[in-house]
């Protein structure tokens, strides 16, 4: 991870044109719009057009207000980028936070951002982008290291920092920017700020409620055995695989951190792909481990399989790197 530190330029010139990820969006809420329109059998609209927003400058959404309950965390989609993210920045700053659940820096990043955006009280937002669900945002907004954390007002991005920071310096670094952002934006509407009540929370599972705190503790053992047991109970539990298949990536980096390094085939590659995938490098850990089954045999060649299957757990099912990685990986078996 790159050290804390001044942002690069392209985010205080604003040259980041995250146009593409609101146009997106937009075109989906249209078609879906459009599809409604139909099963009313009415039609399209003369003269609409996707999002029915004033031009704005690259990047930078138009005057439409922003619609539904304002949150004091969002984690963002494609769907809620615009809304959420691009239009809730003319009313306050949001900070960004670019994360990955395979990254522990990251997860003390969003911790620490969540619980001071709470403390904000709608002073600042903060936003969560999962670089592991939607890759395409992250790109975006082009950052080099994860995590990376970006402060965004009036639909511009103003600073970044790179890097795990302590909270300290979290809240020095946000006050700057409540400083330089001044009265510039309006503030949020108190009719669209959103309840604050734990009541309102959708109940946990007690069951991954064990297995996380079991990896808070560092104990991945016990994290394993809980989401073994989980996946037991409901073979067809994908949140559970995912966990598990992360608390297993985890477990091995900390492993290969704490011993000499691998000699022999396949570890040394399977080190290398559990390495890129820390580092959210996701097709260079599928391409040594696809390198290495299309020489492999035998037992060796089941394990390299099975390790593909569960990085590939690790990722969005939609995303076309895996497709085209089990494409690959069915060619290579067959």
């Amino acid at each position: 991870m790159t050290s804390p530190g001044k942002g690069p330029e392209r985010f205080i010139a604003g040259a980041v044109d995250l146009g593409e990820v609101k146009a997106r969006a937009e075109a989906r809420a249209e078609a879906e719009k459009q599809r409604q329109r139909q099963a009313r059998g009415t039609g399209s609209t003369p003269g609409g057009s996707a999002g029915g927003h004033g031009p704005g400058g690259a990047g930078v959404p138009g005057d439409s207000p922003t619609s539904g309950t304002a949150q004091m965390t969002v984690d963002v989609t494609e769907a809620n980028f615009e809304n959420d993210v691009l239009k809730r920045s003319l009313q306050v700053p949001v900070i960004v936070a670019i994360s990955s659940t395979r990254s522990p820096d990251s997860q003390d990043i969003v911790q620490n951002l969540e619980a001071l955006a709470r403390q904000a009280n709608y002073k600042w937002i903060f936003a969560n982008v999962s670089a592991d669900t939607v890759p395409q945002i992250a790109q975006a907004f082009g950052v080099r290291a994860i995590p990376t954390v970006i402060a965004l007002a009036n639909g511009r991005p103003l600073d970044a920092r790179e890097g795990q920071q302590p909270k300290e310096q979290l809240q020095g670094w946000i006050d700057q920017i409540l400083q330089i952002v001044g009265d510039k934006l309006p503030g949020i509407p108190d009719a669209e700020k959103g309840s604050t009540t734990q009541d309102e929370q959708p109940p946990s599972d007690p069951r991954l409620d064990a297995a996380e705190e079991a990896l808070n503790n560092g104990d991945f053992d016990a994290a394993l055995a809980a989401y073994d047991k989980i996946i037991d109970a409901e073979p067809h539990n994908a949140e559970a695989k995912a966990a598990r298949a992360n608390v297993s990536l985890l477990k091995r980096v900390s492993e290969a951190q704490a011993s000499d390094h691998p000699t022999s085939e396949p570890e040394k590659t399977f080190a290398q792909a559990d390495q890129y995938m820390i580092s959210s490098k996701e097709e260079d850990a599928f391409r040594v481990l696809l390198d290495l089954l299309r020489v492999s045999a035998g037992d060796q060649k089941t394990q390299v399989k099975d390790r593909l299957i569960e990085l590939f757990t690790l990722c969005d099912p939609a995303d076309p790197r895996v497709a085209t990685a089990r494409r690959e990986m069915a060619s290579a078996l067959f």
